[in-house]
């Protein structure tokens, strides 16, 4: 099989897909920083992406990047670095690939956010055509700048556009919203649930491997972006069925500004043959069976 170059694959996302693609035959390296660690081992490239050249790149038909200023918080601390890291040179390591080389990377769904307080009980579902104004932060920002570069400027590229990404991988991250709901639920016997009305659509590691995977064995798949999404539900469901699974209490925080989106994911289901699992409790038992055994967070 040809070879692939994952970009962040210390991280949350890529540890979980790099055990997964080597298990399918795929030849696989990593680049990446290693600012939280190597828990797959030692990487073939421990260096920014940036660092990169032409000549490292031109054995790798396709790029899966799933790096940069991962997290609001992170980009809102640093928005410079998340204009470098999110979009510039990005637009860099395209330039940097074989024309006929494939970019596969990180969008996000919160580029179809709406306040809370501007949308009410019936926002819409988004899908990828939908026009886009996005003046919230410098992650949504970061990201949308890219997204619009990629495409009016770059060819041989698919954004696949996230929702809240969630499950157990190596490299955890316990604040993600699902996460952080089942570990407190684990751990304290209660779930906390702030801004209970706002909509997400979450994505599960799995299905997020999923799309991956059949983004690879698509070779003439056409470019543009993809929406993915395992379920979609208020943060209050969310946090109810979590709590009702685990018996624990539901503890209300204090509403703070926030956001909602939710993602059509009909194109990933007829272009990639994606079934999403979108079942909460069952997703709950495969959280806390990976989750017990794990290191602790």
């Amino acid at each position: 099989m040809s070879k692939i170059l994952l970009i962040g694959g210390s991280g949350y996302i890529g540890t979980f897909l790099l055990p997964r693609l080597i298990a399918r035959g795929f030849c696989v390296d990593v680049c990446d920083m290693g600012l939280r660690g190597h828990p797959p081992g030692p990487v073939r490239y421990p260096f920014p992406y940036a660092q990169l050249t032409a000549q490292d790149l031109e054995p790798y038909a396709n790029v899966l990047w799933f790096a940069g200023h991962s997290s609001v918080m992170t980009a809102i601390n640093d928005p410079w670095g998340a204009l470098l890291n999110n979009c510039l040179e990005l637009v860099a390591l395209r330039s940097k690939l074989p024309p006929d080389s494939r970019l596969i990377y990180a969008s996000s769904a919160s580029l179809y956010s709406a306040a809370v307080s501007d949308q009410g009980p019936d926002l819409p579902l988004s899908r990828e055509d939908r026009d886009l104004v996005v003046n919230i932060n410098a992650y949504d920002m970061s990201k949308f700048v890219f997204d619009y570069i990629a495409k009016g400027f770059l060819k041989n590229f698919i954004g696949l556009r996230l929702g809240t990404v969630s499950g157990c991988s190596p490299n955890m991250r316990p604040e993600l919203l699902f996460n952080a709901m089942n570990i407190s639920a684990l751990k304290e016997r209660r779930v906390r649930v702030a801004n209970p009305h706002a909509f997400r659509s979450i994505l599960f590691l799995d299905d997020l491997f999923a799309a991956v995977h059949a983004c690879l064995l698509r070779p003439a798949l056409q470019d543009g972006f993809i929406n993915l999404a395992s379920a979609t539900m208020t943060v209050g469901d969310l946090g109810g069925q979590i709590a009702e699974f685990h018996g624990a209490a539901i503890e209300m925080m204090p509403s703070s500004p926030t956001y909602s989106f939710k993602l059509d994911t009909s194109k990933a289901q007829e272009q990639l043959g994606i079934m999403f699992d979108g079942d909460i409790a069952k997703r709950c038992v495969q959280f806390t069976a990976e989750m017990i055994p794990a290191r602790p967070v």
